[in-house]
């Protein structure tokens, strides 16, 4: 094993070299637009995508260069056990990719922290391992690629980004290489054998083969079906989201309509008797409309920059702040020189009072349940509300007439603007509970009156993924801040009731797979305030016959195809029952069908 690593190294030295030298120029490059640490996530996604390409890049090569018969064979009858060739192998590109990727990444990382003023956190120094981890996953899928015989080979690409693909921590998706990267080296190992056969490793491979295969296949059905559904509705000239008019009192239809056209749909069946009157004045009044657009915070030491702080400038005192991870405040770095001159913290330039949360800039600063304005003249931090308990803002402040509205992940709030005085609060004027979960609010829009206030909260958001029973509810708040139901009308599916739960009823056990990693992490979304899992589990009788029904036929086929292609286990059956169709596929895929044996010719026979 020494010797089969020693040659592999020595094999891609210069290449291992001449692409270390290169990464090293273009992080010099990229540290001249800016600071690299703090670029945004689409440019950090294209440098994971370079660096797992160039590792699946170099699985093709070693890896394909041995599929050659008499390779093949000069590689595998050597006296080691063909576990240990493997991992002769991956310890050697391990070791490239140590010294490709990970080794100029550190020294960045490293001479930042301690020749430069720049800001350095944890994740910095995790981001090194992760993206080498990164990168041998893709060395190990693109081995398990070429070692396997199935032409869908290719699917094994979905099981990292089904793991890892996430905004969390650094230290939660470091840790959760370890499991993928095991994953992928059982199923490459599975199919390192001699015999270049599928199942030649007998049950172990099988189901070493099956399991990220049937992942795959659920995938594949799903997001295929999903997308010829999509395009033939297009192409029909059906599409709610791309037709001209879509039908009135469908999501797209509340989607597209201004704050206006959805408050006088909404007051057409009022039985109020003030509703005419609000019609005719809705035409000249100022309408206003709020909308979730903070749905996810970035949570500490969090790997990526996605919905992170970027960099903010102090263009009067030409100075730029950086948000420090480790003592969750900002660094306050000189534009000119780039030294750390001071740190802002939760009430302004000079204040050490680390933020409860990673904030978000909208404008205004939010962390936690406060909303924090900033004053130029003192550049200070002054508390313009807070939120109750619990609850986060998931929208910029907005002024709609005299009032300021924050929408929370459980309420809509009206402030009316603070006094002149410095550091003066918001004084609150009224509290309004959502009558619908987050994940399901489309938006709320306000209309200021003489006498209160007309809101309009509409949800839908959700009915895509097959949430029921999405409304648009009208209310009126008086003066004194007690909100009055004027009118609710129901929002209309704009999709067939299966395609909007195709992803449960092709497989419920998949489903809960796949969400699985989503779930485990602690990503900063915004929870929903209102209990509404009774809503989000209940599924219509349709689609449960529809899952019943693909998991009958998936059964009678796998007994069907059990018989036609001989040495199958009797457990497929009960794997079809539980997963599905996607099971069934893998299964057809895995056991091909015997041959049928040919007749001999008469001739042939008598002789014998």
């Amino acid at each position: 094993m020494r010797d089969l690593y020693l040659n592999e190294c020595r094999r891609y030295l210069r290449a291992t070299l001449i692409f270390a030298a290169v990464h090293v120029l273009l992080q010099l490059f990229l540290a001249r637009l800016g600071s690299i640490f703090q670029q945004g996530w689409p440019m950090q996604l294209v440098i994971l995508a370079v660096c797992m390409l160039a590792g699946l890049g170099l699985a093709l090569h070693q890896i394909g260069s041995y599929r050659q018969p008499s390779r093949w064979l000069w590689l595998l009858h050597r006296p080691l056990a063909p576990g240990a060739i493997l991992g002769g192998l991956m310890l050697a590109s391990a070791t490239l990719i140590a010294l490709a990727i990970g080794l100029p990444l550190l020294l960045t990382v490293l001479g930042t922290d301690f020749l430069s003023p720049g800001t350095v956190d944890l994740r910095h120094y995790l981001a090194v391992p992760y993206l080498a981890m990164m990168t041998l996953i893709a060395w190990l899928c693109g081995a398990a690629i070429m070692l396997s015989r199935l032409r869908c080979a290719f699917l094994l690409v979905l099981l990292p980004y089904l793991m890892l693909m996430h905004a969390a921590s650094a230290i939660s998706l470091l840790l959760a290489t370890l499991p993928c990267a095991a994953l992928l080296m059982w199923n490459a190992h599975a199919s390192f054998t001699p015999s270049r056969m599928p199942l030649a490793g007998g049950r172990a491979a099988t189901l070493a083969q099956a399991v990220p295969l049937v992942v795959g296949m659920y995938c594949l059905v799903l997001w295929g079906t999903l997308a010829v559904f999509h395009i033939a509705r297009i192409g029909l000239g059906q599409h709610p989201q791309t037709m001209a008019m879509p039908p009135a009192g469908g999501y797209a239809d509340v989607n597209r309509a201004d704050g206006r056209r959805l408050m006088l749909a909404g007051l057409a069946g009022a039985q109020d008797e003030r509703a005419p009157l609000w019609r005719r004045q809705l035409p000249l009044l100022e309408v206003g409309t709020l909308q979730a657009t903070i749905t996810r915070y970035a949570v500490r030491q969090q790997l990526s920059n996605q919905n992170a702080p970027p960099q903010a400038e102090l263009t009067d005192l030409q100075q730029r702040l950086t948000f420090n991870h480790g003592s969750m405040r900002f660094d306050v770095h000189d534009m000119r020189t780039g030294a750390l001159v001071n740190q802002l913290g939760l009430h302004g330039l000079g204040d050490l009072q680390a933020f409860p949360g990673v904030p978000v800039l909208a404008g205004n600063v939010l962390t936690g349940n406060m909303v924090l304005a900033f004053e130029p003249a003192g550049h200070a931090l002054r508390l313009q509300a807070r939120l109750p308990a619990g609850e986060q803002a998931v929208a910029a402040p907005k002024k709609i007439g005299e009032r300021v509205y924050v929408l929370s992940n459980g309420h809509l709030l009206a402030y009316a603007p603070a006094a002149a005085q410095r550091g003066a609060a918001d004084t609150e004027v009224f509290r309004l509970p959502l009558p619908v979960p987050l994940s399901n609010l489309e938006r709320v829009d306000l209309a200021p009156l003489l006498d209160g206030t007309l809101v309009s909260i509409t949800g839908g958001r959700a009915m895509q993924s097959g949430v029921p029973g999405s409304t648009q509810a009208l209310l009126f708040i008086d003066a004194s801040g007690r909100a009055q139901p004027v009118a609710t009308r129901a929002i209309d599916h704009d999709f067939p009731l299966l395609f909007e739960h195709a992803d449960w009823w092709l497989s419920p056990v998949l489903h809960a797979l796949v969400n699985l990693p989503q779930r485990m992490y602690a990503d900063g979304a915004v929870p929903d305030w209102i209990d509404d899992n009774a809503r989000h589990a209940s599924r219509p009788a349709a689609v449960w016959s529809a899952a019943l029904l693909a998991a009958l036929l998936s059964v009678v086929g796998a007994w069907y195809w059990r018989r036609q292609a001989g040495d199958v286990q009797r457990a497929w059956l009960l794997a079809c029952a539980l997963l599905g169709p996607p099971c069934l596929l893998t299964l057809l895929i895995l056991h091909p069908r015997s041959p049928v044996p040919q007749a001999r010719p008469l001739a042939a026979a008598l002789v014998t």
